[in-house]
């Protein structure tokens, strides 16, 4: 069972319900919102990152690293004033993939 008073399920919830909300707005970016890394018995390095369909000049993919899960929390109090110039930023990439 989920720990639903657990700070960093409360962030995660919570950055996943806005990035639902900016996708539904910018369906073309085909954001989403993940992690890379692993939890398991030996620690949790887990990345979280919100993703999007496009890539910049360099052909690297454009993403909004959010830090590890430590930084959830903290994350989700900068992410609404960092989620619209992130938004912006990947509009302007010309390529899709």
């Amino acid at each position: 069972m989920i720990d639903s008073t657990n700070p960093f399920v409360i962030a995660d919830n919570a950055i996943r319900a806005l990035v639902v909300e900016a996708a539904a707005k910018h369906p073309e970016l085909g954001m989403t919102f993940g992690y890379i890394g692993n939890w398991d018995r030996h620690g949790d390095d887990r990345s979280f990152r919100i993703f999007t369909n496009r890539k910049d000049s360099g052909r690297r993919s454009i993403s909004y690293h959010l830090g590890s899960v430590n930084n959830l929390p903290a994350a989700l109090s900068r992410l609404p004033y960092h989620l619209d110039a992130f938004i912006a930023m990947a509009l302007k990439a010309d390529r899709a993939y």
